[in-house]
This record gives C-alpha cells, sequence and structure tokens, in this order.
C-alpha cells in the first residue's frame, strides 16, 4: 500500500496493494522507480496502434536492476527468413558502455547506445537475424529483450536473469 511510481523520476501513481497503472503513448526511454516493489511490463499494442508499421501484439516483463546477469544467449530461429525484424533491446548501467558488452564476442560500440533519464543506465537496439545463436556477455550485470513483430507475428521476453529478492531498485523501460 502506498506505494508511489515514478517515471523519469516524476509522479505517476500512488497504488495500493492489487492496483496497477498504465502509461499509455511511451516512445522513447523511460526508468521507472518505486518506493515498495512494483512489476514492470512494456507492450507493442499492434500494427493498428503503432502508425501502421508491421507489428502484432506482444508483452514482456522488464527485469529489475538486482535480477540482471552478465551473459544471455539466443538459439537461432528456423524460420528466420519468414520473419527477419528481430531485435534486442539492451539496457546497461554506464560502465559498459565504452565496448563492454560483446555481442558474439564483438565489442557494441558506446554510440549505439542512448542514455536513459540523465545517464546512469543507457539503452541499445541492436538488429538480429538469427541465422545463426547469439550471445550477450559483459563483466557487469546487463538486461536484454528480444523481441521480433511482423504483420501476423510478434514476440518479446527477458532473456533470463537472476531471480533473488535484494528490494526495491529502479527499472530502466526500453523504447
Amino acid at each position: 500500500s502506498g506505494t508511489t511510481v515514478n517515471v523519469n523520476g516524476t509522479p505517476l501513481a500512488t497504488l495500493n496493494a492489487g492496483q496497477f497503472v498504465e502509461q499509455d503513448g511511451v516512445t522513447t526511454t523511460a526508468e521507472v522507480t518505486a518506493n515498495n516493489p512494483i512489476y514492470v511490463m512494456v507492450y507493442s499494442q499492434g500494427v493498428y496502434t503503432n502508425g501502421g508499421q508491421n507489428g502484432d501484439p506482444s508483452m514482456a516483463t522488464v527485469p529489475a536492476v538486482d535480477h540482471w546477469t552478465d551473459q544471455y544467449l539466443f538459439p537461432e530461429d528456423l524460420n528466420y527468413t519468414l520473419n527477419p525484424s528481430h531485435y534486442v533491446n539492451l539496457i546497461v548501467p554506464v560502465s559498459a558502455i565504452n565496448g563492454g558488452v560483446l555481442l558474439n564476442a564483438t565489442p557494441i560500440p558506446s554510440t549505439s547506445y542512448q542514455a536513459i533519464n540523465g545517464g546512469s543506465y543507457y539503452s541499445s537496439i541492436q538488429t538480429l537475424n538469427f541465422a545463426t545463436p547469439y550471445s550477450l556477455t559483459s563483466a557487469v550485470s546487463f538486461t536484454a529483450i528480444p523481441y521480433m513483430f511482423d504483420v501476423t507475428d510478434a514476440y518479446s521476453f527477458p532473456a533470463g536473469g537472476l531471480f533473488v529478492d535484494n528490494g526495491p531498485t529502479p527499472t530502466p523501460m526500453p523504447s
């Protein structure tokens, strides 16, 4: 009870047990914080609500910072030629933006990242073709949310994580 939810430091809602709040129309990265533990989801609303661009609806959990880990593995997609628009959203601490995250052993350049709400965390969108397996590794914990969208198909999910209860921490949202 009395959980205050903030987006980029601005109060969005005060919630009691069992209540929820949605923020529609988010088009940029955002940091979601609260004074108590919360569960954050990100949605793709679909082709008819995103300006006519491809995209079946999907949703994914956005892992809290204390659930991040330092490596993620993705298998190849045997149907990648049918659904070629595969991506992964990364959210990393500032210490990882200068080549600190490796995609298949190749550093992701710092120019691929944008600051989230002032700069403690950064996000990056990487395009994948999934013709082969992928690995993401780092010396520090980060999170990865793979997703794909096409006219009649979509997916999005957290790539994995470390599931322990360490109390509330800020949770940045990908764009």
